[in-house]
């Protein structure tokens, strides 16, 4: 209900604001030729030719009418952008280890699945989710592991996700992908074994 208010908004204060704008120049243009122009061709003349003409009500009106068409517009854009009708969901990536000791980040395959992985049956979907938030609990531990006990933390986290998404059924619609998963989530632990060995 607020997002089509806040495009009305936006929209009414734009042309509101616009009719002021076009008010103040018809008023320029009728004081004077040359402020007509000034103000159509020359950038924020109309803003000298208002604070020259500030006594006169007719110029204070156009100024009020923009500004109030200014703020309007404002008003229903900040209402657009507060209800997220802009925002970019935030998709963690998953990081695919190289046994050779350097790593790279891997954006094309997201350690969070689509909500369209989800299948309605809440225990395949709690199996396949909790493996999901252990993954990214060991992709963030492995990002600051420095020491062995460190590393060892981050084994443990990518076998508990490994143990997870082995759990998930086979007739569960998320089976192909937690199989992959698994694939994936493997080389991390591999990667991580080796660095737990490393003095």
């Amino acid at each position: 209900m607020t997002i089509p208010i806040a495009i009305i908004l936006f929209l009414v204060g734009f042309l509101v604001a616009i009719a002021g704008g076009f008010w103040t120049l018809i008023l320029a243009f009728m004081d004077n030729v040359g402020w007509g122009l000034a103000c159509f061709f020359i950038p924020f003349a109309a803003w000298v030719f208002i604070f020259m003409k500030w006594s006169n009500k007719s110029v204070r009106r156009s100024f009020f009418l923009g500004l109030s068409g200014l703020l309007i517009s404002l008003l229903g854009g900040r209402i657009l952008v507060t209800s997220g009708v802009f925002s970019v969901p935030n998709q963690p990536t998953s990081i695919i280890f190289d046994t050779e000791g350097g790593f790279e980040p891997n954006p094309s395959v997201s350690v969070s699945p689509s909500p369209s992985v989800f299948p309605s049956p809440a225990s395949e979907t709690d199996s396949f989710g909790e493996a999901v938030n252990q993954a990214m609990k060991a992709a963030q531990l492995t990002q600051t592991a420095n020491t062995s006990e460190q590393w060892t933390a981050v084994s443990t986290a990518w076998q508990e996700a490994i143990n997870l998404m082995q759990a998930v059924p086979a007739d569960s619609s998320n089976y192909a992908v937690a199989q992959q998963k698994v694939q994936e989530y493997q080389k991390n632990l591999i990667y991580a074994q080796e660095n737990v060995q490393i003095p």
